[in-house]
């Protein structure tokens, strides 16, 4: 920035024009020194320096207030964007994401959120966070809210959530204190995680385990069969060769 084409800067120089013309007026009708014009342009050199001293701390007083008003618009456009980022990393987050003060009033939800929860964005405002997205630890002493308000910095745990369509759906909740800038505890930052896929497939995995112990069950009975009518047949053939034993099992369907 030009600091000379400050608005601060500008009104120092003007104080100080202000202050030399009064000073020469005063000097010549007050104190009946030389004329005007002489008292203006060519002053003596005590006065002359007096008023430089004055005319200095006038324009002085400029340039500090001009730089303090730049650092603070600095200080406010820096801060304005670091609220766009986190607001924008809010918004497209692809986790659900919601503000809740102490109260358990919801001051904030992310799309991401709402459609989770199967509500409208301006539905969210104002409402209790029981109301959406609730679960089985509302009301309870494992709420995150209620940790994080008994003293807790972070907590992460598995919860099934139900939407207002009365559907579940699983998740991973993140809660994490939201203070003031004075550290003050408005409340808590909550955060969603949908493990639906993830559940989806333990359980399908869980059914693969299954059929394959299904099947192994069955392949160790028919091994077990097949040994017994082996067995049996030897006791009943008296047959002592594995020539004979297989033309018997093949003869009588036990192995193809």
């Amino acid at each position: 920035m030009n600091i000379a084409r400050g608005r601060f800067v500008l009104i120092g120089v003007v104080l100080g024009a202000a202050f030399w013309f009064i000073e020469s007026v005063m000097h010549v009708y007050v104190f009946h020194g030389d004329d005007l014009a002489e008292s203006i342009f060519s002053p003596g050199f005590h006065e002359a320096w007096m008023r430089l001293i004055i005319v200095g701390m006038f324009i002085a007083f400029g340039i500090y207030g001009q730089r303090l008003i730049y650092a603070r618009r600095k200080a406010q456009a820096e801060l304005s964007l670091a609220n766009a980022e986190l607001a924008q990393i809010f918004e497209t987050s692809a986790d659900g994401m919601r503000v809740v003060d102490r109260d358990f009033n919801m001051l904030r939800a992310n799309d991401t959120f709402c459609r989770l929860a199967g509500i409208e964005k301006q539905e969210a405002d104002g409402r209790k966070c029981y109301e959406v997205f609730r679960g089985p630890l509302c009301h309870s002493p494992g709420c995150p809210l209620i940790r994080i308000l008994a003293g807790e910095d972070r907590v992460e745990c598995d919860a099934v959530k139900i939407r207002d369509g009365h559907s579940e759906i699983p998740c991973i909740v993140t809660a994490t204190p939201f203070r003031e800038p004075t550290g003050e505890l408005i409340g808590i930052v909550e955060d969603f995680k949908d493990i639906s896929s993830r559940k989806q497939s333990e359980e399908e995995l869980r059914q693969s385990r299954r059929q394959l112990r299904e099947l192994a069950s069955e392949l160790a009975l028919s091994v077990k069969t097949v040994s017994t009518h082996r067995s049996r047949a030897i006791e009943k053939m008296g047959m002592k060769t594995n020539a004979e034993l297989t033309h018997y099992a093949i003869s009588n369907g036990l192995v193809k």
